[in-house]
Order: structure tokens, then C-alpha cells, then sequence
């Protein structure tokens, strides 16, 4: 298999993980992380999304998932999935402060993501950062407050 085909199969694999996850299979989303962890075991993003899927399998998992989740970060410092991923990890164990600080890494490498600008302007207005919400909201063109 020549290199470009096997990264065409390994974005295809990447779609497949997050579709899985999305759609709450999370036991098919951990087989194709790991499919793709065996030809690539530093893929950060794939690291990552290992890490969310995990915590999702409940809470005897959660150590192992937030170590997957920074290690994944470690493999790839600039990859808006990886600080997104790190977030929602950080939002589902209430740290929301550690949360607002990985959306606002995740934007500054995708600064037109729209799902990362929702979740980051839901958790300002559950911290009552008003102002920096009225700055999302723009982006997001949400009504004012």
C-alpha cells in the first residue's frame, strides 16, 4: 500500500472514530483507535479520542482516559482536536477553569470551529463569565444577553 493510501485510510479510520463516538458506539470507536494506534502509536489525535471514548465506559476509567488525553497532547501540541478532547475531559470532571483554558488553546489552532466555540461559550455562562461570552457569542452570532 503506497504512503498516500495509507493516509487516505487512516483519515477514513479517524472519521470512523468520531462517528462511533458521536453515535455512542463506544466498544467499535476503541477497536478503530486501536487499529490505527498499531500502525501509528503517536498519533496524537487518535490518542486522544482513545482517551474520550474511555471516559466514556465509566467512572473506573476516568485516571486512565485523562492520562490518554494529555498524552495525546503531548504527541501533537498544536492539534485543536487534542485541546478540544482535553476540554471536554476536563468539563465531564467539573474542572471547568482547566476546561475554558484547553477551548481557548483549541481555538487559537482553529479559530472558525464551530463546535468548539459552542462548548466553550455554554461553560462561560455556567461560569458567569459574561464578558468573555459576549465575544464567543459574536462569533457565534448568538443573541445578546
Amino acid at each position: 500500500m503506497s504512503r498516500l493510501s495509507s493516509c487516505y485510510c487512516n483519515v477514513c479510520l479517524t472519521g470512523w472514530v468520531q462517528r462511533n463516538y458521536e453515535s455512542k458506539q463506544y466498544k467499535k470507536g476503541l477497536k478503530a483507535c486501536e487499529q490505527i494506534l498499531k500502525k501509528h502509536p503517536q498519533h496524537g489525535e487518535t490518542t486522544s479520542m482513545k482517551g474520550l471514548i474511555l471516559n466514556q465506559l465509566g467512572p473506573a476509567r476516568k485516571e486512565e482516559a485523562r492520562d490518554l488525553c494529555k498524552k495525546g497532547l503531548r504527541y501533537d501540541l498544536t492539534s485543536h482536536i487534542c485541546w478540544h478532547v482535553l476540554g471536554m475531559i476536563y468539563r465531564s470532571d467539573r474542572n471547568y477553569e482547566e476546561a475554558l483554558k484547553c477551548y481557548s488553546n483549541a481555538i487559537k489552532f482553529d479559530k472558525d470551529n464551530q463546535n468548539i466555540l459552542k462548548d466553550m461559550a455554554v461553560l462561560q455562562m455556567q461560569c458567569r463569565l459574561y464578558e468573555p461570552y459576549t465575544v464567543v457569542s459574536i462569533c457565534l452570532n448568538l443573541p445578546d444577553l
